[in-house]
């Protein structure tokens, strides 16, 4: 999603409304399930040293992902919001780079990797498909959302080197 800069100016934002396409960025286990949408308001402020471009921009669509659980497919409902900070350096030559500033070089602004990024930023660490995914059995592998298991729970085999252990007690 690229956005032309040049004619912004201080009085007046811009108001930006867009439908997004991820164009496969997302990987393999994650996939648009519908149009991103993407709005909000691109500001210009004067700084010292250049211009700096603030926006605020809602970003809402679905998505489709595989459980990490039971590896069936499962959609989830994105809404989040995305508040940055961009600017246009005029008299520095070395951008710091343990700032929160992102660095622009012309004045064509692309936030699309930037919306890739605050979009797996707000993904949790394991996607399920309802949050009382029971998964896979790990004997026979059938999917225990759908179907009771008829394995037998077996203990993991231990290392014969380790039977001493269980003589231990603590008293």
């Amino acid at each position: 999603m690229v956005i032309d800069i040049s004619k912004l100016t201080e009085k007046a934002p811009l108001d930006i409304y867009q439908q997004y396409t991820l164009d496969g960025s997302l990987g393999v286990n994650l996939q648009q399930a519908s149009p991103v949408q993407v709005s909000g308001q691109l500001a210009k402020q004067l700084d010292r040293g250049g211009d700096l471009f603030i926006f605020t921009l809602t970003v809402t669509g679905g998505l489709t992902f595989v459980c990490d659980k039971c590896t069936e497919p499962a959609t989830h409902q994105l809404s989040l919001t995305l508040h940055e900070h961009i600017k246009k350096p005029e008299d520095i030559k070395q951008p710091d780079e343990d700032s929160d500033v992102y660095w622009l070089s012309n004045t064509k602004l692309d936030i699309g990797p930037l919306l890739v990024t605050y979009l797996y930023d707000s993904l949790p660490m394991q996607i399920l498909c309802t949050p009382d995914c029971q998964g896979l059995c790990n004997s026979c592998g059938c999917r225990l959302n759908q179907e009771s298991c008829s394995c037998v729970e077996q203990a993991p085999e231990t290392d014969a080197r380790f039977d001493i252990l269980k003589t231990l007690t603590f008293d």
